[in-house]
């Protein structure tokens, strides 16, 4: 028998594959072709899309995939007074396909005044 009332038993951890359509999405608005609005739209296309798509085969519990960030670990780390971002002269290689990755710098002890939320 499932138990299908919270609390059931659920472990979603991390972020989903992103699409193509996401990335292409995102070259385009550093390349200037879409706006931050534009980009903004497709996010929201793909976050339903996945979702549905969650709900189809009969998740309990879904996500948005996290489709909103870059990397998870950046994006919430930035968030943090005391740390930057920057992006390296050389990216991190990951499958013959070298990515001119950001990376965080502590840059004086690291404390927050607000929640972390991305959206």
């Amino acid at each position: 028998m499932t138990n299908e009332t919270i609390p059931f038993r659920a472990d979603h951890v991390g972020s989903l594959l992103r699409s193509e359509r996401l990335h292409q999405a995102r070259a385009d608005l550093k390349a200037g072709q879409i706006s931050a609005d534009g980009l903004r739209q497709v996010e929201n296309e793909e976050i339903n899309r996945i979702v549905d798509k969650q709900i189809e085969i009969g998740l309990q519990a879904v996500t948005d995939g996290e489709f909103r960030r870059t990397w998870f670990h950046l994006d919430f780390m930035e968030l943090f007074n005391g740390m930057e971002g920057y992006v390296p002269d050389q990216g991190y290689q990951f499958a013959n396909n070298t990515k001119p990755n950001a990376i965080t710098s502590v840059t004086q002890d690291l404390f927050h005044l607000t929640l972390i939320t991305l959206y």
